[in-house]
């Protein structure tokens, strides 16, 4: 568990260009991530498939910004990434998960909806504190799973992948997780 810490001032966020990094190879070991929790988060759906759960609390420990170019499912198994978000938490290190489409309501007291953004084309700052990666998922059948998120990312030197360490599972009733 993080320690309380505030959303950092310092972030910035890049709405409508879009970046990319052309060169060098990709590198397993970059500068974003927590280590993550290892195990996997399984999630009752609503009816229709859909459910949210958030991934990884995401930290740059690196020297200079970095900025994500791309957050999709590793090892999908009849899943869907319909959308990926960042979302600022404030005295709490998680915002959790939960069926059918992200409802504030139903977040605790830190979680800082308002100020959500795409993954996509984010900067996060050196030292920053970003928040949760939160991942809106859809099963195509009665089941669904992953191995995690995998995030692409850059800074000015190399092109860098994280791999959430929590596997990913989604559940329509009846099933039960």
């Amino acid at each position: 568990m993080l320690p309380y810490r505030l959303w950092p001032v310092s972030m910035v966020i890049v709405l409508t260009a879009c970046s990319t990094f052309s060169g060098g190879p990709l590198n397993k070991q970059g500068p974003l991530g927590n280590g993550g929790t290892p195990g996997e988060e399984c999630v009752a759906t609503d009816p229709s498939g859909a459910a949210y759960v958030a991934v990884d609390f995401l930290i740059n420990k690196g020297v200079a910004p970095v900025t994500i170019d791309s957050v999709d499912l590793a090892s999908p198994n009849n899943l869907d990434l319909t959308e990926a978000l960042l979302v600022p938490i404030e005295g709490t290190t998680l915002i959790g998960v939960g069926h059918g489409a992200p409802n504030p309501k139903n977040m605790d007291d830190g979680v800082v909806w308002a100020k959500r953004v795409p993954a996509v084309g984010a900067i996060v700052s050196p030292n920053g504190e970003v928040g949760n990666l939160l991942a809106v998922l859809k099963t195509k059948d009665s089941s669904g799973s992953s191995v995690g998120l995998r995030v692409t990312y850059h800074d000015s030197n190399a092109q860098y992948v994280y791999q959430s360490a929590t596997r990913l599972r989604l559940e329509i009733p009846p099933a039960k997780c």
